[in-house]
């Protein structure tokens, strides 16, 4: 009976050559992984104007889940790096990324945009939230 050879194209055919050993995968390497542009909410209620006059770099954000909030029990709090809490992540876009936290992911943010609002208070703060290795 002869052999039949069965050839396999893109990631596929990576697989299946690397499975009979005769393939290298070049599997590509990130640290982040982005996940969705968003804004913080509840900025009015935080010191977001002291907290974000920082010059150079997009400032690194830390995000921390808020179970026990009272009002959204899928709540993530946003925070400068040094704790002071700038607001949330708003409520429509956190269930998904809530149970990621929950499941043990760690997830970062940095400012993308900072909108002034009247009389030099902070209008809105655009953010860039992304999926972090441990």
């Amino acid at each position: 009976m002869a052999d039949i050879a069965v050839a396999f194209s893109g990631l596929s055919g990576q697989l299946m050559g690397a499975t009979a050993g005769t393939v290298e995968i070049a599997i590509p390497f990130t640290a982040e992984i982005f996940l969705i542009d968003t804004h913080i909410a509840g900025l009015a209620y935080y010191a977001a104007a002291e907290a974000l006059t920082v010059e150079g770099e997009p400032p690194a954000l830390t995000l921390r889940r808020e179970p026990g909030n009272p009002y959204d029990a899928l709540a993530i709090e946003v925070l400068t790096a040094d704790g002071k809490k700038l607001g949330y992540v708003p409520r429509k876009i956190n269930p998904i990324l809530a149970r990621l936290m929950d499941a043990g992911k760690m997830l970062g943010a940095v400012v993308t945009r900072v909108h002034q609002g009247a009389h030099g208070t902070v209008g809105e703060v655009a953010i860039h939230i992304f999926l972090k290795e441990a």
